[in-house]
């Protein structure tokens, strides 16, 4: 499982240095476009390699997340590593729902309406997510109060590291990763089919 997790995480960093490269050299200004590239296209272009970024970045964090849990040699490195699992899966759920997710959708229904169905299965996968692991108390607690902020009062800070000593919430952050490895192949689908878009304009 470590080595499959290692090959992702070298997998999914070259992807993301690749697409990070692609959107500098698309928000330099007077860049040459292909005869096929229409200039319309150069904004969702900008938006998509955007979303593709972020979407990445927190598969790494992730995937580097359960990395450290199984092979950390320490209770204090198990919880770092949870942690730092528990305060990206809020950020990423945080970051989506909060404006990415309702841009998203009316991209897809103007441009791309064949992936509609599988957006709202992504959102749905997502909210039960949210529900099944209480993401708005537990998730939410643990990154206010030991994850992204030390708590000032000891007592609630440790607390809140010990909540994160359970086998459980590794499939909390397991079940994430899946999730997010699902919305990177939708993601790269709806590459392939943008790309063949811009081609044929």
């Amino acid at each position: 499982m470590i080595e499959n997790i290692s090959k992702y995480i070298l997998y999914y960093e070259k992807q993301l240095e690749d697409a990070n490269n692609l959107l500098q050299l698309l928000n330099t200004e007077g860049i040459p476009l292909s005869n096929k590239f229409k200039e319309e296209f150069l904004d969702l272009t900008v938006e998509h390699i955007q979303y593709a970024c972020f979407f990445n970045s927190s598969f790494l964090d992730i995937a580097t997340s359960l990395k450290g849990i199984l092979t950390c040699e320490s209770n204090w490195e198990r919880r770092y590593f949870l942690k730092n699992g528990f305060v990206t899966i809020y950020e990423t759920i945080k970051t989506y729902n909060d404006g990415i997710q309702k841009i998203l959708r009316s991209s897809i229904k103007l441009n791309f309406q064949s992936f509609e169905s599988r957006k709202q299965e992504i959102d749905l996968e997502l909210r039960e997510f949210r529900k099944k692991y209480q993401y708005d108390s537990v998730i939410r607690g643990i990154r206010n109060k030991a994850g992204a902020h030390y708590d000032k009062n000891f007592i609630e800070y440790y607390k809140n590291l010990q909540i994160l000593d359970s086998s459980f919430n590794v499939k909390i952050i397991s079940d994430f990763s899946n999730i997010l490895m699902s919305l990177l192949k939708f993601w790269n689908e709806l590459a392939d089919e943008f790309l063949k878009k811009t081609e044929m304009g």
